[in-house]
């Protein structure tokens, strides 16, 4: 898959399948589209573009406290699952910004992209004022030769799978609803680091990330977790939070996995947050705070092994 930055650079031999979107999340409302297209592929012989912008247009759009439900290199992972040959992803500039709705179309999908279909969703807007949709591509189709389709939207339990309705669950703790809404299992990455190891001393030793200030989290507390560290997967439990009983301040997520044994320290791993058991909160005591977390750990094995049978 390629990954391109720089719009002038995106060149295509021949014709293309497009589809554009912000695609936060790439949830199952974006996999459809992406479906589509690698039905057009088979039947056309195209390449397929996933045309898409920086995080910057996030932040423009919502504010500088926005947070990603994927960070840049987990949504780029995502797309080479979803199997498309070439993602664009636009910086968020003023001149792409206030282009002309139909010279965006022109002079990027036709011209560089040689789009012979374009792909959208039903609510995709673009362009200086979003002034671009499906009727003005529609029109613009005749005009330079290439067909259109509109995927409907998706829902889930009578509810529309939008990333508004994925990052209000996410922010509720609603982690079962977000899967399903998702397709997959939301999750936090990064390289375990060096904690207390106040977890050895209670017979529940942890792993322990610091996630990115960009990545949306979930409320702070204990989630029923699978974490893959070298490919292979752990049932767990993790706290996300500050863990106020052992003073530490910086927002953190410790995992106890619960049938792993060695020194994972600098290794990068994925914890995946299945369920949200209890609110973080501050116990008067280290031994009241142990005997919680074994009942955490017991917690979250039944959860895990229930889902799995």
């Amino acid at each position: 898959m390629e990954y391109i930055t720089d719009v002038a650079s995106a060149e295509i031999e021949g014709r293309s399948i497009v589809t554009l979107g912000k695609f936060d999340g790439l949830h199952l409302g974006h996999q459809q589209l992406f479906q589509k297209l690698n039905l057009m592929k088979k039947k056309n012989n195209c390449r397929t573009v996933a045309f898409t912008f920086s995080t910057a247009l996030l932040f423009w759009k919502f504010g500088e406290n926005f947070k990603c439900i994927l960070e840049r290199e987990e949504r780029r992972r995502m797309f080479e699952k979803l199997g498309v040959d070439m993602v664009v992803e636009c910086p968020f500039t003023q001149e792409i910004r206030n282009m002309d709705a139909e010279v965006f179309v022109k002079n990027i999908l036709v011209d560089q992209l040689h789009a012979a279909c374009i792909i959208i969703g039903r609510d995709f807007h673009f362009g200086h004022n979003r002034k671009g949709d499906y009727q003005l591509l529609e029109k613009l189709s005749r005009k330079y030769d290439f067909e259109l389709q509109m995927i409907d939207e998706v829902f889930d339990q009578g509810i529309r799978i939008s990333s508004s309705a994925i990052r209000e669950a996410i922010a509720k703790g609603r982690m079962e609803d977000a899967n399903r809404m998702l397709g997959y299992t939301f999750s936090v990455e990064g390289e375990i680091l060096t904690g207390q190891k106040l977890g050895r001393t209670i017979d529940m030793p942890t792993i322990n990330m610091i996630p990115s200030v960009n990545k949306l989290l979930p409320p702070f507390g204990v989630y029923a977790s699978v974490t893959e560290i070298d490919g292979v997967f752990y049932t767990g439990v993790t706290n996300i939070g500050k863990k106020p009983t052992v003073g530490e301040f910086a927002v953190g997520v410790e995992t106890h996995l619960l049938h792993a044994k060695g020194d994972f320290y600098g290794k990068f791993a994925r914890v995946s947050l299945f369920h949200f058991q209890r609110s973080e909160q501050k116990f008067s005591s280290v031994d009241i705070l142990k005997e919680q977390m074994h009942k955490d750990a017991e917690n979250a094995e039944r959860y895990l092994a229930k889902i799995n049978n």
